[in-house]
Order: C-alpha cells, then structure tokens, then sequence
C-alpha cells in the first residue's frame, strides 16, 4: 500500500513537472501491470485524463486517437510499441513525450517522470493536495475509445462518478 501511495504521489507530482496540466490527456497502451495503476491513480491525482488504448491498434488508429484527443504524453508497454509510436509521432501533433514501462535501449522510461516528481514533490505537493480536494463527481477522469469494428474508434468521456457507479453495481452484482 504505501509503495502504491508513493508511486502514484511522484507520479502525480512528475507529469505536472513535464509540464501537464489539469485537463490534458495522457494515453497509455498497455496490458495489465502494477506500473498502469500507479500511472492512472496518479493522472487522476493531477487532474490529467487517462486515455488507456488497446495494444493491437493499427499505427493509424494510435495517430487518430492522439489527434482526436490531443493527447500530450503516451507510455507504452515495450520496444514493439514504443517503435509503433515513434513511427507516428509526425502525424500525431500534440504528442510531446513518449516513455515505456519496459526498460528499452535509446527510449525514455518511466522512472523518469517518478524520479522527476520525487525531484519535485516540494514544488507540487500542495497543488495535487488541493486537486484532490477540488475535483468533484462529475470532472472527468477517463477517456476510452471503442474498438472501432464498425468504423474508427469512438471516445466517451467518464467522470469519477461513472467509474464509482459502476464499481458499486459490480460489487452488488458479484456480491462484494
């Protein structure tokens, strides 16, 4: 728990010092790994909003994603993807960073926005601590797209509200 509450505080405080601000949109393409869940905890700290992505999407369905929703940063899984991204970053105009979880020659990781937000916890901690206080249901948090079977992919934009809604119907569901 308190590696979780780490993580996601210097990952909170690292995306503000890259620059990211509330509102902006950040994409992930990954499967599921711990790194993904200090990640997202840590964009809805800052008020950044995820746009988590298949990891199968043709290189022209990432571009027109990141152009629809003027996404700033991506962090991807590995090598395979993060040449998949790099071979798009001409056509995807507001991406500025790119980072892997997966250590990869010649890419930027991950541990860097951490080790940047440890670097800049004193600079941020009171923005994030009055984010969170801030933020109310209905401020958006996710941004998913469709599979885009019947055409490109589609975005809905969620909001705390929808993703705790849905985590109590669960739970009534599967008896939590």
């Amino acid at each position: 728990s308190k590696e979780y509450v780490e993580n996601s505080f210097n990952a909170s405080y690292g995306l503000l010092a890259l620059g990211l601000n509330k509102g902006d949109k950040v994409a992930t393409i990954t499967n599921n790994r711990p790194e993904w869940n200090f990640l997202d905890m840590g964009l809805a700290q800052a008020g950044i909003i995820h746009v988590p992505l298949f990891t199968n999407l043709s290189p022209e369905g990432y571009a027109a994603i990141f152009n629809h929703a003027e996404v700033k940063a991506v962090f991807v899984a590995n090598k395979a993807l993060h040449q998949t991204i790099q071979s798009i970053l001409d056509t995807a105009k507001t991406v500025v960073n790119v980072f892997t979880f997966d250590e990869v020659d010649g890419a930027r990781n991950w541990k860097e926005v951490l080790e940047l937000g440890k670097q800049k916890e004193s600079d941020f901690k009171e923005t994030i601590s009055q984010n969170i206080i801030a933020t109310q249901p209905t401020d958006p948090v996710t941004l998913i797209y469709t599979s885009g079977t019947t055409g490109n992919s589609k975005g809905v934009l969620l909001s705390h509200q929808n993703l705790v809604t849905n985590a109590i119907a669960c739970a009534n569901v599967f008896k939590l």
